[in-house]
């Protein structure tokens, strides 16, 4: 009886196209990214009367698959682990990006999920929101729009203290699942982008982006910005921008005002054979006054390393050097001076002088590896050449960061 052996080629066969088959489902996720990024953080601060320390460690792994040839799932979290002398060790679960981007030929992309957002300016909004992006390319210009929340976001990381009620939710200890989550807020933005407008190599941008407070005190914002990258001879390139704020506040007896925010940076790259840059400008946010109010960002986008103020009432000059000697080693030294545009904002300056005082600070990278670099930072904030400041003391802060990316 030969007929076992007359079926023994065909299930061979069939195991083999099996085999195949299996292995073609599988293609995509052995091609998947794994990862894992590491970030230590100790720091001191000298900005209290009592020195004090504080560390925080980032331990995040990440996983990228690419959806076909265009797209991809990207995925990562972690856990803040942070200490500070007068809470103690605060340990928090974050989700960080967690978003599906898909491209088509047509130039068009979309974008699902909690994912990464700055405003044209980058003076208004920027970090990890969830939401929905939709953008597409065509020759030289670029439309897109999204609608965000933030609601799930972590408070610590969302960084939203536009009103009084925030800066609460803000400063409040995580004792319940409640005290985690920033403000609930929505956003939507609309944008346009120009590339080589009028001059080779220039960028102009044009946005719209609206803030929607959903809890109970109906504090909504409207953003209207316009932004120019213009390069110009000699290395040189500057840049331009300013946005106009619609403040609905909620009080019946001033619902509406009206903010403003402008920038102007000149950049150099400098005729050295070290890669270095040059970098002197001036942001100026408004106060309160007759005309305007208080700028209000959404996100608190802070300025100076050191004295960290809000950008809302506030005028920053700064210049910054930055030098990267040979591959390994890169170096940044920082001068900033703050002016006060209100005598209201700013919360614990004191009398009329607009002069909040001077900031020197440095910073210097060692990067030996791609997956591995060495931060160390310091800097000084002087209120002696001011007068609004409430103390002449020297305040100082530094640290280190250590971060490790393995994959």
């Amino acid at each position: 009886m030969n007929h076992p052996r007359k079926h023994k080629l065909p299930l061979l066969i069939r195991r083999i196209v099996l085999l195949a088959l299996l292995g073609g489902c599988l293609t995509p996720l052995f091609s998947a990214d794994l990862g894992f990024f590491f970030n230590q953080m100790p720091q001191i601060d000298g900005r209290q009367e009592d020195i004090s320390w504080d560390y925080t460690g980032v331990f995040s792994p990440w996983f990228s698959l690419p959806l076909g040839q265009r797209s991809e799932l990207y995925l990562s979290g972690g856990l803040n682990l942070k200490y500070e002398e007068s809470d103690g060790w605060i340990p928090l679960p974050e989700l960080y990006r967690f978003e599906a981007v898909l491209r088509t030929s047509a130039g068009l992309e979309f974008r699902l999920g909690r994912q990464r957002f700055q405003d044209a300016l980058g003076l208004v909004a920027g970090g990890l929101f969830d939401g929905f992006t939709a953008s597409a390319t065509l020759d030289l210009n670029r439309l897109y729009g999204g609608v965000y929340y933030t609601g799930f976001l972590n408070k610590r990381t969302a960084s939203i203290t536009m009103t009084q009620q925030d800066e609460a939710i803000y400063q409040a200890a995580v004792e319940t699942v409640k005290d985690y989550f920033a403000p609930s807020r929505a956003l939507a933005s609309l944008g346009w982008e120009r590339r080589e407008l009028l001059v080779e190599g220039s960028v102009f941008s044009l946005a719209l982006l609206g803030q929607f407070d959903l809890g109970a005190q109906g504090y909504h914002t409207q953003y209207l910005m316009a932004r120019y990258l213009l390069p110009l001879p000699a290395s040189l390139q500057l840049d331009l921008g300013g946005g106009a704020e619609l403040i609905e506040t909620g009080d019946t007896v001033d619902p509406l005002q009206w903010g403003a925010a402008a920038q102007a940076l000149l950049g150099w790259k400098l005729p050295i054979k070290a890669v270095g840059r040059l970098s002197l400008g001036a942001r100026w946010a408004s106060g309160e006054g007759d005309v305007l109010a208080a700028f209000a960002p959404i996100s608190s986008v802070t300025q100076g390393r050191v004295l960290q103020a809000k950008f809302s009432g506030l005028l920053t000059l700064e210049g910054i050097c930055s030098i990267r000697l040979g591959q390994p080693l890169a170096m940044e030294l920082s001068a900033f001076y703050f002016l006060r545009t209100d005598t209201e904002t700013f919360p614990t300056a004191v009398g009329d002088s607009p002069f909040l005082g001077a900031e020197i600070s440095g910073l210097v990278t060692w990067a030996p590896l791609s997956d591995f670099s060495l931060v160390g930072e310091a800097g000084v904030f002087l209120p002696q050449p001011g007068g609004a400041y409430p103390t002449s003391r020297l305040q100082w802060r530094g640290g280190i960061s250590l971060m490790l990316s393995l994959y």
